[in-house]
């Protein structure tokens, strides 16, 4: 590794060594790192005292991302907060700032969608992440078996050489390296297949994340540029603003243009459990945890997320300005707000989830069905 090389990593045990520090430049990633919260502090110590020590560091990061998650959540629900309060600060202004307040409100609303899901996609990273830490957690105690034989071999070598024992330890021994042979293999097999998976989905969702936004932002740019504020004289009358339909179309496009994007990337097959199925998510957004059943139907506490008959659901305060805008059956987009009222028989995991790391491969400790979840409410 040359001098240039070094100094982009954050790998604080390959630095160079004392005679070429001065070569180097100062890093710019390691100084941007703000010091851990103490809530961090105190869950990355909590999974410290029940880990082993292989999977330790690996376990922190799944911890970690849990909380990630949870950001993520709250930044959806904010960013759409944000978004019906935009749309009805607009109601009274403007004819020409109430419709593109609302425009822009709506694809904003959109981009909190977009960060909703993220959860799932995340999480599903996440569970690759937890695969590996569970093959860690299991290889550990073989390699400790092992060294404990290695270290009564010796110990009866030192005291009586011709000891009988020696003979059983020895076999025993044999069958615990054969053991740790297979373990150790079955890692870096997963290691590599599991981390490249996780990698793969995170860098796909972050991909897919970002180029949706920046669509959602371009198409809230052009908005924008209809406003007129050209600054006028006192009586003089503002210009009839006439972009109704041009903001429409803006927002038509780009659900449309987000409907038919394509990822660059092959899709990961989905973990599967022992039986073959595949692995759901196991995170429950807020959103998802509080699902009342009325009637029959599935209803949320959120009162902006709901379909209407009349005009299209914008997923804001009110309508686009009352108007009905009609689409094509080929062109049809069905937005995330109203594909959030529908029920997920999902799972949930618990706090100690991400300690309990003597779980089945496949098998994930701490959840149960949707169905015996303390939170949900029978039908």
């Amino acid at each position: 590794m040359n001098t240039a090389s070094r100094s982009q990593t954050i790998h604080t045990l390959r630095g160079p060594p004392p005679s070429q520090q001065r070569q180097v430049p100062r890093s710019t990633t390691r100084r941007n790192f703000k010091p851990p919260r103490m809530g961090t502090q105190v869950r990355t110590n909590h999974i410290g005292m029940f880990t082993p020590e292989m999977a330790k560091r690996l376990a922190v990061l799944v911890k970690m991302e849990k909380s990630l998650l949870r950001t993520y959540e709250v930044l959806a629900d904010e960013r759409k907060s944000c978004a019906n309060q935009l749309s009805y600060w607009g109601e009274d202004c403007d004819d020409d700032i109430s419709d593109i307040s609302d425009k822009i409100g709506v694809l904003l609303y959109q981009i909190g969608e977009q960060e909703d899901q993220m959860i799932d996609k995340h999480d599903q990273y996440r569970i690759s992440l937890k695969s590996i830490r569970n093959i860690e957690a299991n290889v550990q105690p073989a390699r400790e078996r092992k060294e404990k034989i290695l270290n009564a071999i010796y110990e009866i070598r030192q005291r009586d050489p011709d000891s009988p024992k020696l003979i059983a330890l020895e076999q025993q021994l044999v069958r615990e390296e054969a053991a740790c042979l297979v373990a150790e293999a079955q890692l870096t097999n997963i290691t590599r297949e599991n981390f490249k998976l996780a990698m793969t989905i995170n860098i796909g969702t972050l991909l897919e994340h970002s180029e949706k936004v920046s669509v959602l932002c371009g198409y809230a740019k052009r908005i924008l540029d209809l406003l007129d504020d050209t600054p006028i004289t006192p009586g003089e009358p503002r210009p009839i603003y006439d972009g109704y339909d041009i903001t429409k179309d803006y927002v038509l496009e780009a659900e449309r243009e987000i409907s038919n994007w394509q990822s660059p990337f092959v899709t990961p097959e989905p973990l599967t459990d022992i039986d073959g199925l595949p692995i759901q998510s196991h995170y429950q957004p807020e959103y998802q945890r509080n699902t009342i059943r009325q009637g029959g139907l599935e209803q949320k506490k959120y009162s902006h997320i709901q379909s209407a008959d009349q005009g299209y659901t914008t997923g804001t305060t009110h309508n686009y300005t009352g108007r009905n805008y009609d689409r094509s059956p080929t062109e049809e987009f069905q937005p995330n707000v109203l594909q959030d009222t529908q029920y997920v028989d999902n799972f949930e995991v618990g706090e100690d989830d991400d300690i309990d790391v003597d779980s089945q491969p496949g098998q994930e400790p701490g959840s149960f069905a949707a169905s015996q979840h303390p939170h949900a409410l029978a039908a």
